[in-house]
């Protein structure tokens, strides 16, 4: 519990170190950890340019393929805080997963562990009335652990005040009389003898034809033939001055025992023994040995609290790293919507130059038309004219047109655009006169690609649905075929 306790604290200092740090718009109580988050970004910013981080987690930690996706997402708005903003969200939701599964580990810790009743080779009984108690033991016999499952009842009245209980209420059980067994013709483990039924209102007494097999709590005797034997037991139920008699026959079978088993078996006996010897006491004593050897009694660990953790931090780990599988996911999105919109692109681009405009102003014209739609519809993204924008914007601020056409389709990193811009290119360079022919041709060629991309698409939906469809038809076939089936048998 300790390890979870150093966890939690650690996250509350990072929180308060973090206080200070950029929240990027995040609200309630998540944006303290994005603050952790980024403050945590920034001291690994800092380590990243020393020469012993380099050497030990310089490939680990590699940024740059995460940053040229983050670019190719955000042409326009990137920054090096888009790419911090980043990175400290992911932070952000590990330390939030860690400070939850340390607090859930201290109380699941605290739950198990509950009141200690284990002390000095004794178990502490539950007071008057109260429910008895589990508790699981280890017992070292010549350094062999056997762990063992002891039920600590609770401590009984002496005679007086088991009389004055007696007139007062009826002690509470419920039957469960085959126990362990889940069969009357196979009884290999101690049958459970209820007292008493519904709140104490009825109470249960057993007779048996015979005390050779079973004796009478229950227990199973260690003088059971290999065969076995038949036992009658007549139970008697009474509820005020009536009674209701049954009569049932088991099975009773030597129990199978392991070693381990035949020394917990024992082992319960001894406990048994020590039970009834202290029953009138505040403490139960433990037997100290077993085939005359030393009993060493520990408590047996709970690692409930640290399974929950090793899961949060499975979470966490899976979830920091699943980040980056979305964030390729999106690329994938963005490179699917720009083959599909580059026709129009080329298109629209022929259209103005047979108008009479220049590439730039036709590069123009198109970019302010997107901001135009993008001002009506403020969810609208086209990641292509996000690229032109940027470009238009480049040119503005003094970047040649030419560097900035190469840089365009650089930043698009798709064979379609490279080839594009080299087209652009080449006019810039040497004027050629055939610009208008081979953006016709590359608009033609861009379709024909475009349902040949279609098409593939139709087949892959075509092919995930045959199993469905193959499915249909057996369960058609059935409803049709079993009946007939049925009808020919019984008509014959």
């Amino acid at each position: 519990m300790a390890f979870f306790i150093l966890i939690m604290i650690g996250i509350l200092v990072l929180l308060f170190l973090g206080r200070r740090a950029p929240s990027a718009g995040k609200k309630g109580g998540l944006k303290y950890f994005y603050k952790a988050g980024y403050q945590i970004n920034y001291f690994i910013e800092i380590c990243r340019e020393k020469k012993w981080y380099q050497s030990l987690f310089g490939k680990i930690t590699d940024r740059s393929s995460i940053k040229k996706k983050i670019k190719m997402l955000y042409p326009m708005d990137w920054n090096k805080e888009q790419e911090a903003f980043y990175y400290s969200e992911k932070i952000a939701i590990v330390l939030l997963i860690l400070f939850v599964g340390s607090g859930f580990g201290i109380g699941i810790t605290l739950a198990m562990d509950g009141q200690d009743i284990f002390q000095n080779d004794r178990l502490k009984r539950a007071d008057y009335g109260e429910k008895s108690q589990n508790v699981t033991l280890t017992a070292e016999i010549e350094e062999q652990p056997v762990e063992v499952d002891i039920e600590v009842t609770e401590r009984k009245y002496n005679q007086k005040e088991a009389l004055r209980l007696l007139k007062k209420a009826a002690e509470e059980l419920e039957t469960l009389i085959l126990g362990e067994n889940t069969s009357a013709d196979e009884v290999r483990t101690d049958l459970n003898f209820v007292h008493s039924l519904e709140n104490g209102l009825i109470t249960v007494e057993y007779e048996l034809d015979h005390y050779q097999y079973v004796d009478t709590e229950g227990k199973l005797t260690k003088n059971i033939p290999k065969d076995g034997g038949v036992v009658l037991v007549t139970a008697r139920l009474c509820y005020g001055e009536w009674d209701y008699q049954s009569v049932f026959a088991v099975h009773v079978l030597p129990e199978i025992l392991s070693k381990e088993e035949k020394i917990r078996s024992d082992l319960r006996e001894e406990i048994e023994r020590e039970n009834e010897k202290s029953r009138y006491e505040q403490w139960q004593s433990l037997p100290q040995k077993l085939y005359e050897k030393k009993i060493i009694w520990k408590k047996s660990k709970d690692f409930s609290g640290w399974i929950f953790f090793g899961l949060c931090m499975g979470s966490s780990v899976l979830i920091y790293f699943g980040k980056d599988v979305d964030l390729k996911k999106e690329i994938e999105k963005r490179n699917q919507q720009m083959l599909r919109d580059y026709p129009e692109i080329v298109n629209k681009l022929t259209l103005y130059l047979q108008a009479g405009m220049t590439v730039y102003g036709a590069w123009g014209k198109m970019v302010q038309d997107y901001e135009k739609r993008k001002e009506k519809d403020s969810g609208l993204k086209r990641y292509v004219y996000e690229e032109m924008l940027y470009t238009y914007r480049e040119v503005q601020d003094g970047v040649p047109e030419m560097d900035a056409y190469l840089r365009f389709g650089k930043r698009c990193k798709l064979q379609r655009y490279m080839k594009f811009s080299a087209l652009l290119v080449q006019n810039l360079r040497k004027g050629a006169s055939g610009l208008l022919s081979l953006l016709e041709y590359e608009a033609q060629e861009a379709y024909e690609e475009r349902k040949n991309i279609a098409k593939r698409a139709g087949e892959e939906a075509g092919t995930k649905l045959l199993f469905p469809m193959f499915l249909m038809l057996a369960i058609v076939m059935i409803i049709m075929i079993v009946p007939a089936f049925l009808s020919f048998r019984l008509g014959g």
